[in-house]
């Protein structure tokens, strides 16, 4: 299956049960994201739903929405929302790009993130 997905040039799976044959499809570079992983076959009997509103780990996902994911996880983005993510996403990488000038630079994390009054507020360190 994750073959077939890969010649149809599907960006990955994500699937709200489990999956077998996880390391022959990491080998072949497949992102998926599953519950799991389990020896047992799959059921090839029912039919599921395309472009149908669902609950994917207790969010609501409609047809036409983004699914992004990465090693750290999976969000989901509304179809209308897609371009004010991707506008804050870039300023959010352009910040981090930033921040890590800063501290390469040898400023501290407490000082680049102003953490400094939260430190201080909860007794971590003295005023």
């Amino acid at each position: 299956m994750a073959t077939s997905a890969m010649a149809r040039k599907l960006g990955g799976l994500a699937i709200e049960g489990c999956i077998r044959d996880s390391e022959e499809i990491i080998e072949m570079g497949f992102p998926i994201f599953s519950r799991g992983c389990c020896i047992w076959g799959t059921v090839k009997a029912v039919l599921g739903l395309i472009n149908y509103p669902i609950v994917f780990g207790g969010i609501p996902v409609n047809p036409g929405d983004l699914i992004i994911g990465d090693d750290d996880g999976m969000v989901v983005v509304g179809r209308k929302d897609g371009e004010a993510v991707l506008e804050k996403s870039i300023q959010r990488i352009q910040m981090e790009e930033k921040k890590t000038e800063q501290l390469k630079a040898g400023i501290s994390s407490v000082e680049v993130n102003k953490l400094d009054k939260i430190f201080q507020s909860l007794g971590l360190v003295e005023e």
